[in-house]
């Protein structure tokens, strides 16, 4: 066969050879897109789906997290009210031991929102006398609520705050006979009124029937000189 020849036929497979190659390379990437694109198609189904259940459990879990912790903080404050309010007892009883008698009150004395102020004072006119108000002699700082003082009478509902109160009641005359009150949060709490109601002078109870002046069922008390 002439050199000729030889030269096309070898150029003519070689061509065919070059087209068959670049041909398949095509077919084969064009069959790894599509794969590729179907596994990315896949792979971001099923992320989407994960991440929907992860935001889901996620938002679950921050409630119950949210909602205990809310709990915990009412628990929290509402002890701080039960024991600054043991803590004005003792203070009181101390002031007792002094001057034989409570600070006198002609109606409900209010815990103030501003830190250190005196807050339970003797209404001299009442008792008759000078004895002085609740002062840093038998109690560092009156304590204040930890989250609202108010100045409204706590036999009604929602007045947060700690009040005083020693007026004359029953026959026993003002200053021999003590009530401090505080209402709480957490309405099951298990020293609240409902459940361990105490005893106004004239032995009436603070709650349920038979009550001459009845407390909120979420109210915290403390007596002294019954």
């Amino acid at each position: 066969m002439p050199r000729f020849k030889l030269l096309v036929f070898a150029n003519a497979r070689a061509l065919l050879i070059s087209y068959e190659f670049i041909d398949h390379s095509k077919t084969k990437k064009s069959m790894n897109n599509k794969l590729q694109a179907k596994r990315t198609h896949n792979f971001f189904g099923f992320t989407l789906i994960e991440l929907i259940i992860a935001i889901t459990i996620v938002g679950i879990i921050a409630a119950i997290g949210f909602l205990s912790y809310s709990q915990s903080q009412i628990v929290a404050r509402d002890s701080k009210r039960k024991q600054d309010l043991q803590e004005i007892a003792k203070a009181l009883q101390l002031y007792y031991g002094d001057f034989r008698q409570f600070p006198c009150t002609n109606s409900w004395q209010h815990s103030s929102s501003t830190a250190g102020t005196v807050w339970i004072t003797n209404d001299t006119a009442v008792c008759n006398n000078t004895a002085p108000s609740l002062s840093s002699s038998y109690i560092s700082n009156l304590p204040n609520d930890p989250t609202s003082n108010t100045t409204g009478n706590p036999t009604a509902e929602n007045v947060m705050g700690y009040h005083y109160w020693s007026s004359a009641c029953g026959g026993i005359p003002a200053g021999q006979y003590y009530v401090l009150a505080t209402q709480l949060e957490n309405r099951s709490d298990p020293d609240r009124n409902e459940l361990k109601p105490n005893r106004w002078c004239d032995d009436t109870l603070f709650y349920g029937a038979g009550a001459t002046v009845a407390f909120p069922a979420y109210t915290y008390t403390v007596v002294g000189g019954r």
